[in-house]
């Protein structure tokens, strides 16, 4: 009974860990990107900028969707460009997006309710073969996100 037991216990372990043999696949890009005002807005506050995945595609085909966030941070105070290296999870979907915003206000909430606008803006990397992408956004699109803003 007991090497039964044993033998179960064994065999469960194996299945467990024979199913964690997944593929992660990583891009390294070195991106700059810059980001410019619209003279519409006030020009204070810090830059919120996002990185997407142009495509996530969890489980293929119809399960695909637009945008994945990658990773969010904030600019130090009054910075207008950020240049550095993101990776792009090639196993969870396809391509590169960057989508920024200008907190106005300082509370970290794009346009919380009774707040001024503030100026959001998104590019979409074209070319990753070169493991570089320079990017120009324009913050001119007053309160909308990321879902809003990219097709």
């Amino acid at each position: 009974m007991r090497r039964a037991l044993a033998s179960l216990a064994l065999g469960g372990l194996l299945l467990a860990c024979g199913c964690v043999n997944e593929s992660y696949r990583w891009l390294e890009v070195d991106l700059r990107a810059d980001f410019a005002v619209d003279p519409a807005f006030e020009d204070g506050g810090n830059v919120h900028v996002q990185t997407h995945l142009a495509v996530t595609n969890p489980g293929g085909g119809v399960l695909s969707h637009p945008l994945g966030e990658i990773d969010r941070f904030e600019l130090l105070e009054g910075a207008r460009s950020f240049e550095g290296r993101v990776e792009v999870p090639l196993h969870r979907g396809e391509g590169l997006v960057v989508y920024a915003w200008l907190d106005l206000d300082g509370d970290g909430l794009l346009c919380a309710p009774g707040a001024e606008p503030e100026p959001a803006g998104i590019a979409e990397v074209e070319d990753l073969s070169r493991f570089e992408a320079r990017l120009t956004l324009e913050l001119s699109e007053p309160c909308r996100g990321p879902e809003a803003l990219y097709p």
